[in-house]
Order: structure tokens, then C-alpha cells, then sequence
């Protein structure tokens, strides 16, 4: 089979699987849940709360891990955008016929909204006063589709927790996939998409966790969230009988 044709071939089945999430398999049930899955600013607060907790009343492995993990969130973020700009896919609900394109907003008022519409209208003023355009407070995106942010963020987190935190692997991939399942069914990315953002995600998450791992000798642990893990704790070693 010739690269072209198989490349036409995955770009059928690409389409036919955002078709299905996005259409066929649509439900009242996921039409509220799926909003609220990809707005990133539903978890801000929780996050910002559980951040701070850890800083200040978690031992030092625990804090480590924590400011780690925003240098997880920021080199798959800048990373997958980076491949947007080299790779320019138009997102589906731009350029698919019969594509249903919501976004967080459109089904509920979310608490998130105030905050993202603020940051959007700042944003745009920021711009205008540049001598730019202001940007459009709305649903669609203008940048492009491959890959998913969303995806690659929330699996390099996922990553990063579960490898160090064993007991936390099955609530991180279970959220991680409810993310990237809700990029597609919003119509904001192809299933290649979200994919592609997986695999840069793990690759970022679980790359990042085995070096900290061995510049900070911090192991795994089962439990997150229980008294702490002694740290560097010398083994006692019984004297030999002379």
C-alpha cells in the first residue's frame, strides 16, 4: 500500500470516528457532563486549594512533586503547542458538514465562565492595545487541531501522579480519558487529535516522573494522601557477634 493511500485511509477512518463520538453516539447525559469535563476552569479552585494544602502541610516529597508537576503541565503544554504551529489541522467544527460544535459553555453556566470570559476579554484588550485585533469572546477556537492540549496536559499529569502515587492511576486515566473523550465529542478535535496529545502526554508525564526521580530520589508510594513517607530513613543494620 502506497503512504498516500494509507494516509487517505486513516484520514477515513479519522473522520468516521469523530462522526460516531460526535453524532452518533451523542445523549442528554453526556451533553451536560462532557461541558464540563473539558472547561479547564471547572477544576481551578479545587486545584489551587490542594496545591497550597500540599506546600504547607505535606512532607517534602509530597511539595517536590507538587512544584514538579507544573513543569510537567508547562512542557506538554508548550510542546503540543508547538506541533500546532508546525502542523496547521483545521479543527472539525470548522471544516466537517453536520459536525456538532459546542463548547463549555453551551449547555450549562458553569461557575468557570466568569473567569474564562474575563481572561478572554482582558486578553483581547491586551491585543487592541498593541495595535492588534480584539480577540472574539466565544465557543470556537482559531488555533489549531492537532494535537489536543487538553489531551496532552491531562495524561502527562495522569502520568506523572499515578507513577509516583500507584493508588491514584485509575481516578487520574479515568479523568484523563473523560477529557480527552470530551474534546471529540464537542467537536474541537479528531480522535488522531486527542491520540497524539495521549502519547505526547505519557511520554512528557513519565519521562519527567523517572528523572525526578532519580535527581531527588523520591520513590513510589501507595498512599497520597496518609501521614507522609519518611525520607531517607537509615536501616538499621544488627552488629555482628565478634
Amino acid at each position: 500500500m502506497h503512504v498516500a493511500s494509507w494516509f487517505d485511509s486513516v484520514l477515513e477512518w479519522d473522520t468516521a470516528g469523530f462522526y460516531l463520538i460526535n453524532r452518533t453516539l451523542r445523549n442528554g447525559f453526556f451533553d451536560l457532563l462532557m461541558p464540563f469535563m473539558t472547561d479547564k476552569w471547572n477544576a481551578a479552585l479545587p486545584i489551587v486549594l490542594l496545591f497550597l494544602y500540599v506546600l504547607i502541610f505535606r512532607p517534602k516529597r509530597d511539595r517536590v512533586l507538587a512544584i514538579s508537576s507544573i513543569a510537567v503541565l508547562v512542557v506538554a503544554d508548550a510542546t503540543a503547542h508547538h506541533l500546532k504551529d508546525l502542523i496547521h489541522r483545521i479543527r472539525p467544527c470548522e471544516v466537517l458538514k453536520g459536525a456538532v460544535c459546542s463548547g463549555p459553555f453551551s449547555s450549562m453556566n458553569y461557575a468557570g465562565k466568569l473567569a474564562n470570559e474575563t481572561f478572554l476579554v482582558l486578553k483581547g484588550v491586551w491585543k487592541s492595545s498593541l495595535g492588534g485585533h480584539a480577540l472574539n469572546v466565544g465557543v470556537r477556537s482559531s488555533s489549531s487541531s492537532f494535537p489536543s492540549n487538553h489531551a496532552s496536559n491531562v495524561f502527562a499529569l495522569a502520568a506523572f501522579f499515578s507513577y509516583n502515587y500507584r493508588k491514584l492511576m485509575i481516578p487520574c486515566f479515568i479523568t484523563a480519558a473523560l477529557i480527552g473523550y470530551s474534546r471529540i465529542y464537542l467537536g474541537a478535535h479528531y480522535p488522531t487529535d486527542v491520540l497524539a496529545g495521549i502519547a505526547l502526554g505519557m511520554l512528557v508525564g513519565f519521562s519527567a516522573a523517572i528523572v525526578v526521580r532519580k535527581l531527588t530520589r523520591v520513590g513510589q508510594t501507595e498512599d497520597p494522601i496518609g501521614p507522609g513517607v519518611k525520607e531517607d530513613c537509615p536501616v538499621a543494620r544488627p552488629k555482628s557477634s565478634q
